[in-house]
């Protein structure tokens, strides 16, 4: 009786409790390759409130203009305190790429996890996809530059 009455009055006390809201699963880990100890996860949450940039363009996988809007993905190294000169991004399926900080800077591409108004989902490429600028720099149409535009992006490897 005496934790019958001690579970009942824990559920009065629990109920004035503010309960916290769930911050979604992990899309994404940053992690220093040389410091492993040293990485960053983010939920889509945590990126939305990064600052967003939006490209409206036409790629290899469409025949019309989408709008992609995520946060720059120099914005993301920065808040996850990554400070090397080569940046591995890999995908779900273990694809992967390397490119350069120059790169980066040069063309600032985001990290999309919206096309046209709604959240990209693993089916449809996301939960995140490198987008570069195709529309301001023709050299980025190269098949060599189009090769980056990497999707289901997972983990960011930084040395």
């Amino acid at each position: 009786m005496l934790i019958a009455l001690l579970c009942a009055g824990s559920n009065v006390w629990a109920e004035d409790l503010p309960v916290a809201a769930e911050p979604g699963p992990v899309i994404l880990t940053v992690v220093n390759s040389v410091a492993e100890s040293k990485r960053y996860q983010f939920t889509l949450q945590d990126l939305q409130s990064l600052e967003s940039h939006t490209f409206t363009l036409t790629h290899d996988w469409s025949d019309s203009p989408h709008r992609y809007t995520g946060p720059l993905l120099s914005a993301v190294l920065e808040k996850a305190g990554m400070k090397g000169t080569t940046v591995k991004l890999r995908a779900l399926n273990e694809y992967f790429i390397e490119i350069q900080r120059p790169f980066i800077e040069k063309y600032q591409p985001i990290l999309a996890w919206q096309e046209d108004g709604l959240t990209l989902s693993i089916r449809n490429k996301g939960p995140l996809w490198l987008m570069t600028p195709l529309h301001q720099y023709p050299e980025l149409n190269e098949p060599a530059n189009v090769s980056k535009l990497i999707w289901q992006l997972s983990t960011i490897e930084v040395r």
